[in-house]
């Protein structure tokens, strides 16, 4: 059955056959005709498609670099770091101190050393500052340099005057060395030559400071001197020693001299209640008429004596600052003013903080004061203080022929700059204090402290009134903790002024007889 129906469909398919040729004729007769543009339309279309991609291109860019913009990860916000500010080259060096005068400077912790002989394979490269070699008047470091102490209370100017070397070399002043003065020496002047000048003085001198009436003149080490000691590289040869080439040393950028520090002494008079601090160094003067200047030690020559006017009740020669005149006052100071007839003719001004009743400081004589009232009246007063019914009056002394302490800016600032830092006024330094306070003398190295009360019964009980008597007038010395009592001899000494002294520490008394030993010059 199957087999027949096959049959019958290939019959049927062989009937219906077409051929391809026929195909592609009746194809072509059913196509419909191609459409018919007109030219403005062929140019229009390509020119519209352009615009359209333009346009396509302008508003999806943004959102192609939004896009890309999300895609990347935010960004850890990093603290800007600092630039580190350069250290000095200095900061490694070593450093020189000399404590006898005062001064210090840096160097190379590392140079080249010399051998017994120069030559090149002599050279090695070690520490620096094992040949530092101090004399009374020369401290040579190393190969470095030589620094010359010399006694000068002049000027540095007339140093080079002096050397001959004043108008031959560019000087320029050195800054921040705490000297009194301090020169650089530079280049001969322009001008001058070798040939012309000779071999000039100063030569190897690079730089002059002057402190506390001493000159410091320092010289270059031109050549090694077989010692062992340092030699800084770049003098050798600052091709082959490459690691030093940043080392521009220069004495003066290093060299300081230590400030003074200003110290102080404290005086107090029970007996009328009043404390001055003071200076603990000075000008000490010498007597005779003949006036010896060195600096010394002061408060030792505190004095309290009965004057030979019966007005005044007591005075205190206290070294050679000032008196102290002591009066019976029951009125104003402006009464007393008027009483020596100088009411008009002193600008007068008030003084606080002195715990006084009141107090006045004398600035000076007005403009227009008679020239008459120079002698008499108010000379050489400076403070006049009101306590109850006393009146202190302070005199500067004017003349310097007892031994004792002077304020340096009284004798000569130029010529004693090491202590003109003190800045001492009496009119800030004298106050009163209540007498019943406890007044300790306490040692500021072991803080061991005594009262007076107590530093004056050891005192009665000591070998020093074997001596003489006690006085009044006393002083702590907090450097060494002690009372210092004024001692009135039984048999006085040419020259001393005696005191016992009471350690703050061991509570034991001596007697210290305070002699000058100054010898004229």
């Amino acid at each position: 059955m199957t087999e027949k129906i096959e049959e019958n469909i290939s019959e049927v398919a062989s009937q219906t056959e077409v051929k391809p040729e026929e195909i592609e004729k009746n194809f072509e007769s059913v196509k419909p005709p191609a459409p018919k543009f007109p030219l403005i339309l062929k140019i229009l279309i390509p020119v519209l498609l352009i615009i359209v991609a333009v346009v396509l291109i302008i508003v999806l860019n943004p959102f192609k670099k939004l896009a890309s913009i999300s895609s990347k990860p935010t960004p850890t916000p990093t603290k800007a770091v600092p630039t580190p500010t350069p250290t000095s080259v200095y900061n490694s060096w070593k450093t020189y101190k000399n404590e006898e005068y005062g001064f210090e400077f840096k160097y190379p912790p590392t140079g080249i050393i010399y051998g017994e002989n120069t030559d090149e394979d002599k050279e090695t490269q070690k520490e620096c500052g094992k040949a530092i070699k101090e004399g009374d008047s020369e401290i040579t470091v190393d190969n470095f340099y030589t620094i010359q102490v010399l006694n000068w209370t002049d000027t540095i100017d007339q140093y080079l005057l002096v050397k001959g070397a004043k108008d031959k070399y560019d000087f320029s002043e050195i800054k921040n060395s705490n000297a009194d003065e301090a020169v650089k020496v530079g280049d001969i002047k322009q001008g001058l030559e070798l040939t012309s000048v000779g071999y000039p003085p100063l030569m190897y001198i690079p730089a002059i400071y002057k402190y506390n009436n001493k000159l410091f003149v320092i010289s270059q080490v031109q050549t090694p001197r077989n010692t062992g000691g340092c030699l800084h590289p770049i003098l050798v040869d600052p091709a082959k020693y490459q690691d030093s080439k940043n080392e521009k040393w220069d004495i003066a950028k290093t060299f300081k001299f230590s400030k003074p520090t200003p110290s102080f002494k404290t005086y107090t008079n029970d007996k009328y209640g009043f404390q001055i601090t003071y200076p603990s160094r000075g000008v000490i003067a010498g007597g005779n008429e003949t006036i010896i200047y060195s600096e010394g030690e002061c408060g030792k020559y505190i004095k309290e004596a009965e004057p030979s006017d019966k007005s005044v009740k007591t005075e205190i020669a206290f070294d050679n600052f000032f008196s102290i005149r002591i009066i019976d006052w029951n009125k104003s100071i402006n009464d007393y003013v008027k009483e020596k007839g100088r009411e008009n003719f002193y600008d007068l001004q008030p003084i606080n903080g002195s715990n006084a009743d009141e107090a006045i400081e004398i600035k000076g004589v007005k403009p227009d004061a008679p020239k008459e009232i120079l002698w008499g009246g108010l000379d050489y007063v400076k403070d006049i203080y009101k306590k109850g019914n006393n009146l202190f009056i302070i005199m500067s002394n004017q003349n310097y022929l007892n031994n004792g302490c002077i304020s340096p800016s009284m004798v000569d600032p130029v010529k004693y700059p090491g202590i003109k830092n003190d800045n001492w006024d009496i009119s800030t330094n004298f106050k009163f204090i209540d007498q019943g306070q406890t007044n300790n003398c306490v040692d500021k190295n072991t803080n061991a402290k005594m009262s007076y009360a107590e530093g004056y019964q050891i005192a009665q009980k000591s070998v020093c009134v074997q001596s003489g008597k006690l006085k009044e007038s006393h002083i702590c010395n907090e450097n060494t903790g002690t009372w210092w009592i004024d001692l009135d001899p039984s048999e006085p000494k040419s020259g001393c002024n005696p005191a016992c002294v009471v350690d703050v520490n061991t509570k034991k008394a001596e007697v210290n007889w305070r002699c000058t030993g100054l010898l004229q010059q």
